[in-house]
């Protein structure tokens, strides 16, 4: 059976985010990006469709199934949608150890060889026993998204996924993304700096001005232009953000462990997807 998801369509109004008006469509597994600067609201567009926050007022649907209608004052819960999300602070369960944590997303799947085989690709074996606070960034940040893939969600929302990982992590994590998005097809939204890079990406929307649009390929190449490194701070997992400057502006995007950008370095940016 075909799954679609429906944001904002078929609505009878457009849906208002937090001073964003959205109405888009996601198709039955596509692999959609979306951009825009720090504050736009990506964030809080994930929430909304994973139902972990209600919009002020709009439709989200799934198929002719409701998932939210604010005229009715019909709203699903978040464990009836089967929505995967990797959040930016990643949310992993503290009291609960590595396998734990996957454990607790699987039995609502019901698939343990899903289970072993993400402990197994993702490097997570050897801390299976670990704690969150026992675990670097890096490793945190996979066990988040083996966690979202687990439950083998229909709608897949992930937000700066790779941000932690360092660049041979980021293309392992990516050649697996692509593996399982064909083996199961679900509907990806994928919130990431370099979404436009991402390999498989179908459609790309951007949110500015308070508004979300889609962009075509040619838009998205205007924007792919150099800027100077200006500074680069990194955190005790040794990720961390770059500070970018382009013609007087200023920018910011993630610096993944193990990357060796300096001050003065040029380096070549989508800045439409950058923070400001």
């Amino acid at each position: 059976m075909a799954l679609r998801v429906s944001l904002a369509h078929p609505f009878d109004r457009r849906q208002a985010v937090d001073g964003l008006t959205a109405t888009f469509t996601l198709h039955a597994g596509e692999l959609v990006s979306l951009g825009g600067v720090s504050g736009s609201g990506k964030t809080t567009l994930l929430r909304l469709l994973a139902g972990l926050a209600r919009p002020r007022e709009g439709r989200i649907y799934w198929d002719s199934a409701c998932w939210c209608d604010t005229e009715k004052g019909m709203f699903l819960e978040p464990r009836y949608r089967q929505v995967g999300m990797v959040f930016q602070d990643l949310a992993l369960f503290p009291h609960l150890s590595v396998r734990g944590n996957l454990a607790f997303a699987e039995q609502h799947a019901g698939d343990a060889m899903l289970k072993e085989e993400l402990m197994d690709h993702f490097g997570l074996a050897p801390l299976a026993e670990k704690y969150p606070q026992q675990l670097s960034g890096g490793q945190k940040q996979r066990v988040a998204i083996a966690r979202a893939l687990v439950q083998k969600p229909r709608l897949l929302l992930l937000d700066e996924p790779f941000s932690a990982l360092d660049q041979e992590l980021r293309k392992q994590v990516q050649v697996y993304l692509q593996s399982y998005h064909k083996k199961y097809a679900p509907t990806i939204l994928l919130v990431h700096h370099l979404a436009a890079e991402i390999s498989g990406v179908q459609r790309h929307f951007r949110i500015a001005d308070g508004k979300l649009c889609q962009e075509d390929e040619s838009e998205i190449r205007k924007f792919r232009i150099e800027a100077r490194v200006m500074g680069v701070d990194r955190d005790a997992a040794g990720s961390g953000t770059l500070r970018l400057e382009r013609e007087g502006k200023t920018y910011t995007c993630p610096a993944p462990a193990g990357s060796k950008f300096q001050v003065g370095d040029t380096v070549k940016i989508d800045l439409s997807l950058a923070g400001d």
